[in-house]
């Protein structure tokens, strides 16, 4: 076990079958599973799928076993190069669940199926008030289909997990749209992102530097670096229109 890779190996069998039941898989589905880890699951999906695997650690030589295409390397990294998957799944390190899901925004995939630590499966589903509540709702329908005790993995984590599945929204409201639209310039600076948001409301850029200015926001930033409070005042002002 490696510390550094946050590793923690699902042990849990009815998990396992209940993350493959959750798939719906056929064999035309083209499906990456991220963090093989011992194969716990790999070995469940082989055969019912057009599988790929990621796995860091290289050290994890029995995979090389198994019957499907491997690849050492950051799971994050891969699927940012690498957008041919309907269908995405494993077992993901807590320390990397953030930046995967920054990933999936941008990302065109018919379903996934993750186990993930238990604060971050109630921040995307608005249990717990963040960032991650807002932003979720607009791309995803996401649910917790079941929370897993520390005893599931070895070695065990420090906190519960859970299995959340995750799938695209098809169709939007214009309010939405435009909000998931300003969070999608994660590059741009705050300001000129909800600037161009508020004049696809009809407003000239003149109104919007106003409505910008009355309501003291600080979009100095990144949209992705906007804390919690300026990006509940933006939404706030989106819907209100």
């Amino acid at each position: 076990m490696k510390e550094e890779l946050d590793q923690h190996f699902m042990k849990d069998k009815d998990a396992i079958n209940l993350i493959v039941k959750s798939l719906n898989l056929s064999k035309s589905d083209n499906v990456l599973e991220i963090g093989a880890g011992n194969g716990a699951l790999t070995k469940e999906l082989i055969g019912k799928c057009n599988l790929t695997i990621i796995e860091k650690d290289k050290e994890m030589t029995n995979l090389k076993a198994l019957n499907c295409k491997i690849v050492y390397g950051d799971g994050v990294r891969y699927l940012k190069k690498n957008k041919r998957f309907n269908k995405i799944t494993g077992n993901i390190p807590y320390s990397i669940s953030e930046p995967l899901f920054n990933v999936l925004l941008k990302t065109n995939f018919g379903l996934a199926v993750f186990t993930v630590g238990i604060k971050f499966a109630k921040k995307l589903t608005n249990v717990i008030d963040s960032k991650l509540s807002i932003i979720a709702p607009l791309f995803f329908n996401i649910k917790i289909i079941k929370t897993l005790p520390k005893s599931s993995f070895h070695p065990e984590p420090k906190t519960e997990s859970a299995i959340i599945l995750i799938k695209p929204k098809k169709r939007l409201k214009k309010h939405d749209k435009i909000l998931k639209d300003f969070f999608l310039q994660t590059d741009k600076l705050a300001k000129n992102a909800l600037r161009e948001s508020l004049t696809k409301l009809g407003y000239t850029k003149r109104e919007s530097r106003s409505i910008i200015e009355k309501n003291k926001l600080n979009l100095s930033k990144n949209t992705k670096n906007i804390s919690l409070e300026d990006a509940k005042k933006i939404k706030e002002i989106i819907y209100s229109f």
